[in-house]
């Protein structure tokens, strides 16, 4: 692993402990800000903007760790929020690749723990629903959602929108 990488990662991982304990006081949107990169809660390197990969595979390392400390259950909340708020495409379009990852690691063996898959994809599909009118407005929208379900449908086995 690169310097580079490892040092996001490390640094994610002080961020997901700072949200963690938010979530744990009773504030179940915590991981909202580090899972979006919001403000001081970005991770990025040369302005590339923020690499919510590595914000779940830090979130795997800090349960490793403890899992006493409920990293999975806030990293599904935070998940469920960021769906239930995506009101635009592109937002939309984050919590998919987020949600998408983290299957990835747990299929390649790379997770040390499981989300509640049905009920993430749940909200999700909720809010797609929901919205759907409002996003087949957006240019290219029909193409992307078809992406999805067809990426959904073959690596995962599971029904998008």
């Amino acid at each position: 692993m690169s310097d580079i990488i490892e040092s996001m990662e490390k640094e994610a991982m002080g961020l997901v402990k700072i949200v963690n304990k938010e979530y744990l006081s009773g504030k179940k949107i915590a991981y909202f800000v580090v899972l979006v990169g919001m403000g001081p809660y970005k991770v990025e390197h040369a302005g590339n903007g923020h690499n919510s990969n590595v914000v779940v595979r830090a979130i795997h390392k800090c349960y490793r760790e403890d899992s006493s400390q409920q990293y999975d259950k806030g990293f599904q909340d935070g998940l469920i929020y960021m769906a239930g708020v995506a009101n635009k495409v592109e937002a939309m379009s984050i919590v998919l690749d987020i949600f998408f990852y983290e299957l990835k690691l747990e299929k390649e063996g790379n997770a040390a723990f499981s989300i509640e898959r049905g009920r993430i994809l749940n909200h999700i599909n909720e809010k797609l629903r929901e919205k759907n009118e409002e996003f087949s407005q957006s240019k290219g929208y029909e193409d992307w959602i078809a992406r999805y379900k067809k990426y959904a449908k073959e690596k995962y086995g599971i029904l998008l929108g």
